[in-house]
């Protein structure tokens, strides 16, 4: 893989105490950090620490409770029942699935300015209208079938206590009805970003 010179790529943990210097970056991109973030506020308070005044934020995450239009997604179906053993058991240690709706005000909160907040659907599944909206969910759906383990294992094996046999069998359910065609779930994808105040 070609690197362009100006590119590093670190390896650290974005909860612990930051080691750059105040103003160090121009833009700061949060993505997927959902089940891996628990104090979000102070990591918001770093980024401000850190970025260049009159320089971004940006978070992306997507609400990862699905719904439906269409009353498809089944209530009480394994795709609901993952989120709701996920929320019990990641409440638990700090995790909050709902974050990304809580982006905004947290943004604010940090002292962010000329914050604004964009949503989009984003289909589990090819059902959706159009050439685009079926490609996205499609892509949405192999993310979700194949990254299942990686999202559910550590919660359920370490937090919950689950065996392994019991996790695999219980995402086999889930993998199930996301493939299912007849269910036109969606989550909701948040873009979320704000502006350091020229002078803090």
């Amino acid at each position: 893989m070609w690197v362009p010179p100006n590119v590093v790529f670190e390896i650290d943990d974005a909860e612990d105490d930051w080691m750059y210097r105040p103003s160090s970056f121009d833009f700061i991109h949060v993505r997927y950090l959902f089940h891996g973030v628990r104090n979000w506020p102070r990591l918001l308070n770093q980024a401000m620490d850190t970025l260049k005044p009159g320089c971004w934020v940006e978070l992306v995450e997507f609400h990862v409770i699905p719904d439906s239009y269409d009353n498809s997604l089944p209530k009480n179906g394994q795709i609901m029942e993952l989120y709701n053993v996920l929320a019990e058991i990641g409440s638990k240690v700090g995790i909050d699935l709902a974050v990304a709706q809580k982006f905004k005000g947290m943004i604010e909160d940090a002292g962010f300015q000329e914050v604004q907040e964009k949503v989009f659907d984003l289909p589990l599944g090819d059902w959706g209208e159009g050439r685009r909206m079926k490609e996205i969910g499609r892509c949405q759906r192999l993310q979700m079938t194949e990254g299942l383990h990686g999202i559910a294992s550590g919660l359920l094996a370490r937090v919950a206590g689950w065996s392994q046999d019991r996790i695999e069998a219980f995402l086999a359910g889930v993998r199930r009805e996301m493939n299912d065609r007849s269910v036109h779930s969606f989550y909701k994808v948040y873009f979320v970003f704000g502006r350091k105040p020229i002078s803090v």
